[in-house]
């Protein structure tokens, strides 16, 4: 008995198809078409749109309608380009449908777009046989799936809220992709840490064209279109916007959200202090003769047995007062899972390795609970000291002023690393809990109460050593840098 298929079942089939077969490239070529649905664009959309740029970056703040015009952008592609693949990508499927599946659907009804609509597949084909697609990129491996085929525009939007594995979705999943002939957008606002790939793409030197927006920009508004005092409308809905949210113009929030400008809150920031360019370093300096210092090395491990490793070198030379984290080692948990040596051997031959390179003064991790540290000892003679976790709020905020200070420094090509630490954001600030990535940074916080570079001088002075009438000095100076920030709070407290 033969089976037939549906119309639908053959339409949806169809769909399949086509998704998971490379597209070909039409042969034929037409002009670019004027389409209705262009009218509706005001001069700073037209810009953006008719650029020759394969490559842009839209940083724009509240209101600017920044989802109009990358519905705008992926129909024209998927129009004016026959058989071609045209691809919108959120921080998760579930996200890009909320950001633009709605939108999409509106305009095709209000211009009477010819296509085919399918809820199930996010996908919108076309009868030229172009297809546009939405989807998401959670995580490394999400980018997988956009493998293999040719896009005719891509446009990644919210690109500052995509965790660390945006930049190889860009450059090793999507860009081959894209070949000579295809585009990509990424689009957004800042994001609080002024950290990640969207963040150097619109504030370094890239390929990218970067456009910057903000609700000002924006005539079409429904609230004042058509207006001739639309500008002042506008500025009015600012004011009110401001004041709704108890911010000032130095809010770093409406800087972000209204002007879309990269502004840290370090409110919210574990690591506040941090600043590009004062806080990190190319090379350990010289002495004033030019020749290579004596350094004393401190050595900082956080240890995971169930989530990500991270050792922590830090260096000090006792004629200056500075800390410079001269290495970095960290293992998340899929490397650690590909390694053949184990989380617990890959973590103590790490720490032999450097305990040989450096021969530091001190190795300082949270020991509670990892009993085979003892092996450190009693097998390999390296000893290792428990982290001191008393006060650490306090700690935390006497580094951020050492960093304020620039007394702080890391090797500018630990880029991840460092970025991981400006992503953390406090959980619940009273308890010193964090949120994010936090292995390096308690890496590095451990090996900083250890470092003697306070007790250093910006003049030659005394070749620190390890006896205990030193240490205790560091400690004294230590404990009344503490007692200083603690009366500061106490003093401003007393005045609100």
């Amino acid at each position: 008995m033969s089976t037939f298929l549906s119309p639908s079942d053959l339409e949806l089939l169809r769909q399949v198809m086509l998704q998971n077969a490379p597209i070909k490239r039409a042969k034929q070529t037409r002009e670019p078409q004027h389409y209705p649905f262009l009218d509706d664009l005001f001069e700073y959309q037209t810009e953006i749109l008719n650029d020759p740029s394969k490559r842009k970056a839209l940083l724009l703040g509240r209101r600017t309608s920044k989802t109009y015009i990358e519905v705008i952008a992926l129909l024209q592609s998927a129009l004016d380009n026959p058989e071609s693949l045209n691809l919108f990508i959120g921080p998760s499927r579930e996200h890009a449908k909320i950001l633009i599946w709605g939108d999409m659907q509106a305009i095709i009804e209000t211009y009477h777009i010819n296509c085919s609509i399918n809820h199930s597949f996010l996908t919108i084909t076309f009868p030229n046989g172009s297809i546009i697609r939405v989807d998401g990129c959670n995580t490394e491996a999400d980018g997988t799936r956009f493998r293999g085929k040719q896009y005719k525009l891509v446009i990644i939007d919210e690109a500052a809220f995509f965790g660390d594995h945006l930049e190889k979705l860009v450059k090793e999943d999507i860009g081959l992709a894209l070949g000579t002939s295809g585009s990509l957008w990424l689009s957004g606002t800042p994001n609080i840490f002024s950290a990640g790939y969207f963040f150097d793409v619109t504030t370094k030197p890239s390929n990218f064209k970067v456009w910057h927006g903000s609700v000002l920009d924006n005539p079409k508004h429904p609230d004042w279109v058509g207006k001739p005092n639309w500008k002042e409308l506008a500025t009015q809905w600012i004011e009110t916007y401001k004041i709704e949210n108890h911010w000032t113009n130095e809010s770093p929030a409406f800087l972000r959200e209204v002007y879309s400008q990269w502004t840290r809150d370090n409110d919210t920031l574990v690591l506040s202090g941090f600043l590009e360019g004062r806080n990190t370093y190319q090379a350990l300096p010289l002495d004033i003769n030019n020749r290579p210092k004596k350094w004393h090395h401190v050595i900082g491990v956080d240890f995971g047995c169930v989530d990500e490793t991270a050792i922590v070198v830090g260096a000090y030379s006792s004629d200056e007062q500075c800390l410079y984290i001269e290495d970095i080692f960290s293992a998340s948990l899929v490397e650690i899972a590909i390694a053949t040596e184990g989380v617990i051997d890959m973590t103590l031959n790490r720490i032999k390795q450097y305990y040989s390179i450096y021969s530091p003064e001190v190795i300082v991790g949270d020991t509670s609970g990892k009993s085979y540290l003892v092996d450190l000892n009693t097998k390999y003679e390296i000893p290792i000291k428990g982290a001191e976790k008393q006060d650490k709020l306090l700690s935390i905020e006497t580094m951020n002023d050492q960093f304020r200070q620039g007394k702080v420094k890391i090797k500018s090509c630990f880029k991840k690393e460092i970025d991981d630490m400006k992503k953390l954001t406090w959980k619940n600030h009273a308890k010193a809990e964090m949120r994010g990535k936090d292995h390096c940074f308690d890496a590095m916080h451990y090996l900083w109460r250890e470092s003697g570079h306070y007790f250093s001088s910006d003049k030659p002075a005394v070749k620190a050593t390890k006896s205990d009438e030193i240490r205790e000095q560091i400690n004294e100076i230590w404990f009344k840098r503490q007692e200083a920030i603690r009366q500061e709070k106490d003093l401003e407290r007393s005045f609100y």
